[in-house]
């Protein structure tokens, strides 16, 4: 067998998945069933990939046999295999190896390393064919019953006007890159208004945390020029509104629905911009007003900002819509899917916390400890340092957004600190960093510090370092951290941390855009607590206050947010989506209570929830009880408890009972309930791994609060 048939046959085991699949030139679409019309595309993707080379538009067409490939295909090793592409090369080389490690593990039965390697590669690199080549090796780990360690299950249905055979691979893909293990339902081709509409079609019966409601320009049916386009504009808004309001009635899942991109190819040309009447207006007009009249627990994904991002001309493939109904083009998927996972990270509260940054060659050009002051490169005039400056100004914008700032730099204290202090082009100051670790030290080990010192885990943090031997080693020792990796070039350091939408949140609170002034004020707060006699004098010192009230409209926002986000002080961890939140408010069968925690330092905001509920005569059961991380050891959750206890009592309950389901990273609250009375209920079935308490409300609690002053708001 030559090397280009050998080369080409490996192609149609993974695509037929037919791992003994023996292929000849003459092996044409009558002798495999899987060999369809999807199938070709993915099989000339997949060789254009693997030679470097195009197939002609009409040879794909009237491809027959595996002789109609071979003849258009160069007969040796490209260029492009020896050597690294104008933009990370060296990073796709690795992906590279990375991959064939996996499948070399994968055959091997060695799961777990296969996992690491694969999860590594899909990181590096992100081009369409690589992660399909990806995703089929995932498949292969799947079908050996192989599942990651601490993955999180997930079932996501996908709801399309056109082909879903090319996305649903790398949506699993994504999910396992990002520590999720998903199902995924694809609805048949077309047909989301049918699963909607029929309360008992396959779409429901999945019952998904998920719903993608894929649709595209052609789903609005309009003409190139409308007659009365506010009326259309109102028949869309209505007719999909409709849609997605039945959707959330009769499901609990998360909705995320595209907008409408614009058609790449748009016959009035400039005239669409010029006129009201013309469809690309019409669609932005729809596209305005989407979003403000979605239903509750709806996120609309931009998508045609995405197809911006990407460049409209590629973004849409005459030749797949018309061989295979595939929009957008199948190299826009990655970027379309990053997009899908950023928007469920942050409705499943996983979206990135703590950005931590290298100095030297990251934030400025130059070393400052061998340069000094005078000559690193920060700012205007050079072209260098303006592209450093841009970096900080993003970081900047980030932090007015709740995201924390980190420095970890291998460095001298005092010379890391004085180009904040000294230099006129930074835009970054020290006091914009909650936490400033500037030393000798591996960087592994003072991330592993910064963590412990903000309380979050390592898992919320994503590091910045210009040096390929310093990321690769936080990679190898810190898998849960990402780490995006940075060309040589620093005006490209923006996109690339841009690129990853590790920040992406579907609200925007007030505890947000107040959270970088509450974890510098912790750390006064530390100081203080160092420098007292004992943990009450601590406590009284602070002179707490906590608002507490039903949740509200005023509030509903932050508690959207804290359901999603709180993972270590959280007894459930369930995840109500926005919906069932607004179902709780008007149940009044429900007690919500938020707690707002302000001291001498400043207010912490919200950062406490109670959720609990009548469970049958005379009882409540806690639903639902977090706490922010930020306030633990300061006794709010004895407080929390003491007032729900209080409420239950008031509302005529003889018992209360409290629920833990234990996950990898609750275990801090393992001994709540216990600590604080209540006893195991043996009797009761908790869900999964869970334990039940009970509380006998007949005596008064056992524990006192004496270090807050209350106030009930409305």
């Amino acid at each position: 067998m030559s090397e280009p048939l050998a080369r080409l046959q490996r192609i149609f085991r993974e695509v037929l998945d037919d791992p003994n699949l023996e292929i000849s030139p003459g092996f044409s679409t009558a002798d495999h069933s899987g060999w369809d019309s999807v199938a070709t595309v993915q099989i000339v993707l997949a060789a254009e990939e693997e030679f470097s080379c195009r197939l002609p538009t009409e040879a794909v067409a009237g491809l027959k046999n595996v002789g109609d490939i071979l003849k258009h295909l160069p007969g040796s090793v490209t260029k492009e295999h020896a050597e690294s592409d104008a933009e990370g090369g060296s990073a796709k080389q690795r992906a590279e190896t990375l991959l064939a490690r996996a499948r070399i593990k994968r055959d091997s039965n060695h799961a777990e390393e296969a996992f690491c390697d694969l999860r590594l590669a899909v990181q590096l690199h992100g081009d369409f064919n690589f992660l399909a080549q990806a995703a089929r090796v995932l498949d292969g780990l799947a079908a050996l019953g192989a599942i990651p360690a601490n993955a999180t299950p997930l079932k996501i249905a996908v709801l399309a006007s056109s082909t879903t055979e090319f996305v649903v691979p790398l949506l699993k893909l994504a999910c396992f890159r990002d520590g999720l293990w998903a199902q995924v339902y694809a609805a048949p081709f077309a047909s989301y208004r049918q699963e909607i509409l029929d309360p008992a079609s396959a779409l429901y019966r999945f019952a998904p945390n998920f719903i993608i409601v894929a649709l595209s320009w052609r789903d609005a049916h309009l003409a190139e020029f409308s007659e009365n386009p506010d009326e259309e504009v109102k028949r869309t808004i209505a007719d999909f509104t409709g849609l997605m309001r039945t959707l959330s009635e009769r499901s609990r899942s998360t909705v995320i629905m595209h907008n409408f991109d614009l058609p790449a190819f748009d016959s009035s040309g400039h005239l669409a911009t010029a006129d009201r009447r013309s469809r690309m207006r019409v669609l932005r007009a729809i596209n305005s007003q989407l979003t403000e009249a979605a239903p509750q627990g709806m996120i609309v994904l931009d998508f045609d900002r995405v197809s911006s991002q990407f460049g409209k001309e590629a973004w849409e493939s005459p030749e797949l819509w018309h061989l295979a109904k595939q929009h957008p083009a199948t190299g826009a998927l990655p970027l379309l899917v990053d997009h899908y996972l950023a928007l469920v990270r942050a409705a499943m509260g996983r979206a990135k916390k703590v950005l931590v940054f290298d100095l030297d060659n990251t934030l400025w050009g130059g070393v400052i400890g061998e340069d000094g002051i005078s000559g690193i490169r920060v700012g205007p005039p050079s072209a260098e340092g303006e592209a450093h400056a841009a970096l900080q100004h993003y970081a900047l914008e980030l932090k007015r957004r709740g995201v924390l700032l980190a420095v970890c730099s291998k460095n001298n204290d005092a010379d890391a600190r004085s180009p904040f202090r000294d230099h006129e082009g930074m835009v970054l100051k020290e006091d914009d960093f909650v936490a400033f670790v500037a030393n000798w030290d591996d960087k592994p080990l003072n991330l592993r510090q910064i963590a412990r010192q903000l309380n979050l885990g390592l898992e919320s943090f994503v590091f910045l370092d210009d040096s390929p031997v310093e990321r690769a080693r936080v990679r190898r020792e810190l898998p849960e951290v990402i780490v995006v990796e940075l060309g040589p070039d620093p005006s490209g350091f923006v996109q690339a941390l841009h690129r990853g939408l590790y920040f992406e949140t579907v609200a925007f609170s007030q505890e947000d855009s107040s959270r970088h002034a509450s974890y510098r004020a912790n750390a006064v707060r530390e100081e203080m607590k160092a420098g007292a006699t004992s943990v009450d004098d601590f406590l009284r010192k602070l002179g707490m206050t906590v608002h507490h009230g039903r949740f509200s409209d005023h509030v509903f926002d932050r508690i959207v947010q804290l359901l999603g986000k709180t993972n270590q002080f959280n007894l459930t961890t369930r995840r109500h989506s926005a919906e069932a939140i607004r179902k709780f408010m008007r149940d009044s069968r429900v007690w919500t209570q938020h707690f707002r925690l302000i001291d001498c330092y400043g207010d912490n905001g919200i950062v406490g929830l109670v959720i609990a509920r009548e469970s049958g005569v005379a009882e409540w059961e806690i639903d639902t009880f977090l706490m922010s991380c930020r306030v633990i050891g300061r006794r709010l959750e004895d407080l929390m408890l003491s007032m729900t206890l209080k409420a239950a009592r008031s509302a005529g309950c003889k018992r209360v009972r409290g629920l833990y389901s234990s996950t990898a990273k609750n275990l801090i609250v393992a001994d709540f309930y216990p600590r604080l009375g209540f006893v195991e209920d043996a009797s009761f079935k908790a869900e999964g791994e869970g334990r039940a308490y009970l509380y006998d409300l007949a005596g008064e609690p056992s524990w006192t609060v004496p270090f807050f002053t209350t106030e009930e708001v409305s």
